[in-house]
C-alpha cells in the first residue's frame, strides 16, 4: 500500500498511548501511519460522567472524523464506543485484550476492606459503585470524572499538587497498564467488570476495503467474540446508561463461557448467570460476530427471566446515590475530578451501558451519536429533558435560542445556514427619512435583525453588521416616537430589542410571536379603526400578511425589504456528514430562509431526523422543500423550541 494511513486518537495521553500501539503494530507490517489527534469535548471537561449523554463525546468526533475523511482509522476503548451502528462505519480489528479488572486505589496503601466508615470511594460508573457498597455499603461514592492523572490526584497522599480530597478512586487496570502506572498492580475491585473493558476498537471505513485489509492482521478472534458477547448482555437488557450491569466472557476449552451481573444500585441484591456455549472458531468472521452476541442477548433474556428488572430499574438514566451521601458533607456528590473510563448515557457498551445491538436500533430507543453538554452539578434528569440528544441549530453558538437548548441537557450543533444581505440604501432611506418626521402613524417591527439592518442603512454601510452603531437608529426612533409614530413589535425578543433603543411598544405579543397574534393584539391596542400609515420594514422573504389585512382596511401601507437572507457559502465537512448518516437527532429550523438552505446546502435528511418549525411559516417553507415537520414550537420562544423538542423525542 503506498498511501499514507491517518489514525485518528483522542488527545489524551491514554487514547494517545492507545492509538501510538496500534499505530506501531501497523507499522511493524509494513504501513505507513499518521497519528491525527482530533479534539472532543471529553477529554477537556471536568463535569461529571453521568451528565455526559449520548454516544459520547470520546467516540462522536472520533467517528465523524472518520466518515467526513479527516482520518483512515479510528481507534477506541471498545467499552466507550456505543453499540448502535453508524451507517458507513464498521469494526475492522479488535486487537488482543489487555487486563479487564477493575482496580481500587485507595490512600496510605489501604485497600477496600481497610478503608474507615464514611471514606469516599470516587468513581462515576454505577457499577462500580454498586461493586463498593455491596461489600461496604457505609462508604460514601462521589461521583468523578477526568483524565488518570486527575482522577489518582484526588487520592489523598499520591499527588503533592492535586486536591487529595477522597480516600480512593477506582479505575480500569488495562489503562494504568498502558500508561506504566506504578497503581496498576493496586488491588483488585471484586466485580465483573464492564463489558469489552480491556479491549479496543479498530473503526474503518465500510467502503475502505483497502483500509480494512490492512487491520485485519491486528484482529483477535478470540477477544473479538468476548467482548460482542459481553456488549450483547446490555443490548438484550435494554439498559440505560446507569444501570449497575457488569459481564465477562472468556474461552474454556473450545467453548466461550460469558458471565453477567446486575446489581441493585446500592449493591445490595444481585441476579447474576454464567453460560458455557461450544463455538466453531473455525467459521468466518461474521458468523463469528453473529453467534457471540446472540449468546449475550440469550444470556440477558434468562436474567430478565430471573428477576434482574426487579431488583433495579434497567432503563435508569441517572443512579440514585442520595442515601449513600453523609448528610451536610461538602464532599458527597462533589462531581469534579475524574473520568471512570466511558461517558454516562451514552449507549456505550461499558459503564455507560448500551440501549441496543449494533445495527439493530429499536424505533423510539434511539442513541445519539455525539454526545451531550455538561450538566451542571445538582441538576437532574427532569432539568435536562433532552440530554443525549443532538441539535442542529441554524444559529451562532452565542443565540440565545442555542444557549437555552443547551440548559435543557442536548448537544447543540449551530451551524448558520444563511446568511443576511442589505438591501440597496436608496430603497430605504425615504422610508427612515419619513419615519424621523413622525409621517408614519405605525412602525411594525418583526424581528431584532430588521431594527440592526436599518441602524446599517442609518450609518452608510454596505455590509450587515451585528457591531454597527445603534445610537443613531435610537436617535431616530425616539424621534419617531416623540412625532406620534406608534411602533408594534412580533414576539418577546424583538420587545426587548426595541426596548432596548429606548422605544416601548404600544402594541406587542408575547410568546406566540405570529402575525395572527400582533393582528389580534392590534384590536385591543390604541385605537386602530382610522386611516393610517404604515411602514413594514423587514426581510424580503417577510409575509405580507399583517400588511395585506390592514390594507384591506384602508390603511397605506409601506412595505420594504431592508435586507435579505442568501444560503451560506458553505457548511462544515462534519455537519454535513452528521445529516447525511443520521447522527443528528433533531434539526430546529426558526426561518423558512434556514430549511431552503439546508436542502440546498446538504441535501435531504435521513428519515430518522426530527424536525422541528420554530412556527407555522417555518413549518409551510419546511414542506415545501420536502422536509418531514414533526412539531411546530407552540410557542415562538425557547421554552416553545424546547416543548416541541421533547414532543418528538417522547412520540
Amino acid at each position: 500500500m503506498s498511501r499514507i494511513l491517518k489514525l485518528g486518537t483522542r488527545s489524551s495521553q491514554l487514547a494517545m498511548t492507545q492509538s501510538n500501539q496500534v499505530a506501531d503494530s501497523l507499522r511493524e507490517l509494513g504501513f505507513v501511519v499518521e497519528v491525527v489527534p482530533i479534539h472532543t469535548r471529553g477529554d477537556v471537561t471536568q463535569a461529571s460522567l453521568k451528565t455526559l449523554g449520548g454516544v459520547g463525546v470520546f467516540a462522536a468526533a472520533l467517528r465523524l472524523a472518520l466518515l467526513a475523511g479527516e482520518c483512515d482509522i479510528a481507534v477506541h476503548s471498545f467499552k466507550d464506543l456505543p453499540t448502535a451502528a453508524v451507517p458507513g462505519l464498521m469494526i475492522g480489528a479488535v486487537p488482543r485484550r489487555a487486563d479487564f479488572a477493575d482496580v481500587i486505589v485507595c490512600r496510605d496503601g489501604l485497600d477496600l476492606e481497610s478503608l474507615p466508615t464514611g471514606a469516599t470511594v470516587g468513581t462515576g460508573s454505577a457499577r462500580r459503585a454498586a461493586a463498593v457498597l455491596a461489600k461496604r455499603p457505609d462508604l460514601q461514592i462521589v461521583d468523578i470524572r477526568g483524565n488518570v492523572g486527575t482522577r489518582l490526584g484526588r487520592v489523598a497522599g499520591i499527588d503533592p499538587d492535586g486536591p487529595g480530597d477522597l480516600d480512593a478512586v477506582i479505575l480500569a487496570r488495562a489503562g494504568l497498564e498502558r500508561l506504566g502506572s506504578e497503581y496498576a498492580n493496586a488491588p483488585t475491585l471484586p466485580a465483573l467488570p464492564a463489558p469489552a473493558q480491556g479491549a479496543l476498537a479498530v473503526e474503518v471505513r465500510a467502503d475502505d476495503e483497502e483500509v480494512q485489509a490492512a487491520v485485519a492482521a491486528l484482529d483477535h478472534p478470540e477477544t473479538r467474540a468476548c467482548a460482542l458477547a459481553e456488549r450483547a448482555v446490555l443490548a438484550g437488557l435494554h439498559a440505560g446508561c446507569a444501570a449497575p450491569v457488569g459481564a465477562h466472557a472468556s474461552l474454556n476449552d473450545g467453548a466461550l463461557a460469558l458471565s453477567a451481573q446486575v446489581l441493585s444500585t446500592d449493591g445490595q441484591q444481585r441476579v447474576e448467570l454464567t453460560k458455557v456455549v461450544d463455538f466453531d472458531w473455525e467459521s468466518e468472521r461474521t458468523q463469528r460476530d453473529e453467534a457471540a452476541t446472540q449468546i449475550g442477548l440469550d444470556l440477558a433474556t434468562q436474567l430478565i427471566d430471573r428477576g434482574a428488572g426487579k431488583i433495579t430499574d434497567l432503563a435508569a438514566t441517572k443512579p440514585t446515590r442520595a442515601s449513600h451521601e453523609a448528610p451536610g458533607d461538602a464532599r458527597a456528590g462533589s462531581g469534579s475530578g475524574g473520568k471512570d473510563d466511558a461517558p454516562k448515557g451514552s449507549g456505550a457498551a461499558g459503564d455507560g451501558n448500551a440501549r441496543m445491538p449494533a445495527g439493530s436500533a429499536p424505533e423510539g430507543d434511539r442513541v445519539s451519536r455525539w454526545g451531550s453538554d455538561d450538566l451542571p452539578l445538582g441538576k437532574t434528569q427532569q432539568d435536562r429533558p433532552l440530554t443525549g440528544r443532538t441539535v442542529l441549530m441554524p444559529r451562532p453558538a452565542s443565540d440565545h435560542l442555542v444557549e437555552a437548548v443547551k440548559n435543557a441537557g442536548a448537544h447543540v450543533i449551530p451551524q448558520p445556514l444563511t446568511s443576511t444581505v442589505l438591501t440597496p440604501s436608496f430603497d430605504v432611506k425615504p422610508n427612515l427619512k419619513a419615519l424621523g418626521e413622525g409621517a408614519y402613524t405605525w412602525c411594525v417591527i418583526t424581528s431584532p435583525r430588521t431594527l440592526t439592518a436599518l441602524a446599517c442603512h442609518i450609518s452608510g454601510s454596505k455590509i450587515f453588521d451585528e457591531d454597527v452603531a445603534m445610537e443613531p437608529l435610537a436617535d431616530l426612533l425616539q424621534a419617531a416616537k416623540r412625532a406620534g409614530t406608534m411602533f408594534a413589535s412580533l414576539g418577546e425578543t424583538t420587545t426587548a430589542a426595541l426596548r432596548n433603543f429606548g422605544v416601548e411598544p404600544d402594541v406587542s405579543t408575547g410568546a406566540r410571536a405570529t402575525q395572527e397574534e400582533l393582528l389580534a393584539a392590534f384590536s385591543s391596542g390604541p385605537s386602530c379603526q382610522y386611516y393610517a400609515r404604515a411602514w413594514f420594514p423587514g426581510s424580503s422573504l417577510s409575509r405580507p400578511f399583517l400588511a395585506d389585512a390592514w390594507a384591506e382596511r384602508g390603511w397605506e401601507i409601506d412595505r420594504t425589504a431592508v435586507y435579505k437572507t442568501v444560503p451560506v457559502a458553505d457548511v462544515d465537512r462534519r455537519v454535513r456528514t452528521g445529516w447525511s448518516h443520521g447522527m443528528i437527532d433533531a434539526a430546529v429550523f426558526t426561518a423558512g430562509s434556514n430549511a431552503r438552505a439546508a436542502i440546498e446546502l446538504m441535501g435531504p435528511p435521513v428519515e430518522s431526523m426530527q424536525v422541528v418549525a420554530f412556527g407555522e411559516p417555518s413549518a409551510q417553507v419546511a414542506r415545501e422543500v420536502g422536509l418531514r415537520v414533526d412539531a411546530v414550537a407552540p410557542t415562538q420562544n425557547a421554552a416553545g423550541i424546547i416543548a416541541a423538542l421533547v414532543k418528538v423525542f417522547e412520540e
